[in-house]
């Protein structure tokens, strides 16, 4: 049963799956449409289901970050439903992991303005510290894992789509923590973590067919 008072953050992680909607969510509902699709403060006819999409200049700091969450608040309290909240990368994380990625096979490895970008949001908010410890974790996997390009001087197809995936996977939790702490319950999942398969064409993933039944299953489980 969906409770409409519970927002699923749901991250996309890969560039292949970034719009990816799918159509196990749309079925169900009476209407999904776009943010505002009322206009601006205006209630929709009924309940309205609607997938909400987010991206890095939306997200690019603490107030962004405050902005949108009380943004999707102000939606649920019109009416509107959030099947799922999908996050980009926090600003220009994308694009400064791909520089990272570059700079490892340079022999430099250097992640401190992504890592104090989301600690300093974190530390504004005073979200808790398992929250903290989760994304701290990604950074140091993403750390590690340039650290390994610089040693082996390759960053393969593979390896550059595991870098890119650590901005929005940290900006999710970011995100669903502060939803949790404005009022609004909320859960962060990695794509894989609900069903969105891709097949194994790195740098293009494309979704598999059978993705489309096992989203409806996840999503019907939460």
């Amino acid at each position: 049963m969906w409770n409409m008072n519970c927002v699923v953050a749901l991250l996309l992680a890969c560039s292949a799956t970034q719009a990816f909607v799918p159509t196990a969510l749309r079925q169900p509902a009476a209407a999904f449409r776009p943010l505002f699709a009322e206009g601006p403060g205006k209630k929709p006819e009924g309940k309205t289901d609607v997938v909400y999409k987010f991206g890095g200049s939306s997200l690019a700091d603490k107030d962004r970050i405050d902005h949108v969450a009380n943004l999707i608040k102000d939606q649920i309290a019109l009416g509107y439903r959030p099947r799922a909240v999908v996050c980009s990368a926090m600003g220009k994380t994308t694009n400064s992991l791909y520089s990272a990625g570059e700079f490892a096979l340079e022999g430099r490895v250097n992640v401190d303005a992504i890592r104090t970008l989301h600690t300093s949001t974190m530390e504004h908010f005073d979200m808790p510290q398992h929250v903290k410890d989760e994304v701290n974790g990604l950074l140091s996997e993403c750390e590690d894992l340039l650290n390994g390009v610089r040693l082996i001087q390759e960053l393969s197809l593979k390896s550059l789509d595991q870098l890119v995936s650590y901005g929005e996977r940290c900006s999710v939790r970011i995100m669903a923590a502060r939803l949790n702490q404005i009022g609004v319950p909320a859960n962060s999942f990695d794509a894989w973590e609900v069903g969105v398969l891709t097949d194994s064409k790195f740098g293009d993933a494309k979704i598999l067919p059978k993705a489309e039944e096992i989203c409806a299953k996840e999503f019907n489980r939460l």
